[in-house]
């Protein structure tokens, strides 16, 4: 694979690349009809950076939560049988 120097050009809305003297133009529609279809013989599907972090958090979120629900539940921790989790009473401050 030739190896190129890639710049978007915003003003043209245009990738341009450069390779061993030679120049080459692609407006910014053809090299999305073209991702896309890269994109999709690998399997994959073009997704917003937000979309993905979207998910992100709300899989963190879920996440955490769950984490929370199962640290106070204190039925669990009672009945829980693993040496390495002591129960004693409280000391009073008297």
């Amino acid at each position: 694979m030739a190896s190129a120097s890639i710049t978007w050009n915003p003003r043209l809305q245009q990738w341009e690349m450069e390779s061993n003297g030679i120049v080459i133009v692609v407006p910014e529609a053809v090299y999305e009809r073209h991702l896309i279809a890269y994109l999709k013989s690998k399997r994959l599907k073009r997704k917003k950076w937000a979309d993905i972090m979207r998910a992100a958090v709300n899989e963190w979120r879920r996440l955490q939560g769950e984490e929370l629900a199962f640290r106070t539940n204190i039925d669990y921790w009672l009945t829980c049988d693993d040496e390495g989790v002591c129960i004693r009473p409280r000391k009073s401050h008297a």
